[in-house]
């Protein structure tokens, strides 16, 4: 659908999901859903800053978006395609993001504390410096991607696909994990302390540890 002439055509209900609307042409007298048009403004245009707060995107195209500084604080971007795109330093906190594609996307300095990435591609997506605190990651791929100096405290990585991230001074405190976890070559993660029912811990935790650290 890429630079589709879409004037004055009816796309009220239309299923728009993982349609391109990037440099489609919409205008006034197109009649279209308030979600899909909303897509067709982002793909198409520079979103610096924008707030987006609580917004409705799942299973949209977002490939390359710039939506750098933009307020996506609990967006529902389930399925969502934001491969490539420019997210950096952008506010995701609580944000669903489960099963999204983000491979390659810039996430630099972003907010994602409490979001939901469960079964989310982030390969070689660039983290650096971002907050993860308490995300839930399981079964995410995060293969080759960079976590340096990322806050990771609390967060969830049951299942997930870590091998070749970069965890340079990341912080894992708290962080709970499986045998299912992947890790990346040579690295050292918290120990699986053996299961204890009598013990209050969650498996899987170190308190204080911090990538890097030798495990106890």
């Amino acid at each position: 659908m890429v630079a589709a002439n879409l004037r004055g055509a009816n796309l009220e209900g239309a299923d728009l999901r993982m349609a391109d609307l990037k440099n489609a042409g919409i205008d006034d007298t197109t009649q279209l859903d308030a979600k899909w048009r909303l897509v067709w403004v982002i793909v198409s245009h520079t979103s610096f800053n924008r707030d987006l707060k609580g917004t409705d995107l799942s299973e949209a195209k977002l490939h390359r978006a710039v939506l750098s500084g933009a307020n996506l604080e609990r967006a529902n971007l389930g399925g969502a395609d934001l491969s490539q795109a420019n997210l950096n330093s952008a506010d995701l906190a609580g944000a669903d993001l489960g099963a999204a594609n983000l491979s390659n996307a810039q996430l630099r300095k972003a907010v994602l504390s409490q979001a939901k990435l469960n079964g989310t591609n982030l390969q070689q997506a660039d983290l650096s410096d971002a907050d993860l605190s308490g995300a839930h990651l399981y079964q995410a791929v995060l293969h080759e991607v960079d976590l340096s100096r990322a806050d990771l405290s609390g967060a969830e990585l049951s299942g997930a696909d870590l091998r070749s991230a970069d965890l340079w001074q990341a912080v894992l405190q708290g962080v709970t994990y499986d045998e299912a976890t992947l890790w990346p070559e040579r690295f050292s993660p918290p120990a699986l302390p053996p299961p204890d029912d009598s013990s209050d811990e969650t498996p899987g935790e170190t308190p204080g540890l911090t990538a890097g650290e030798p495990s106890p």
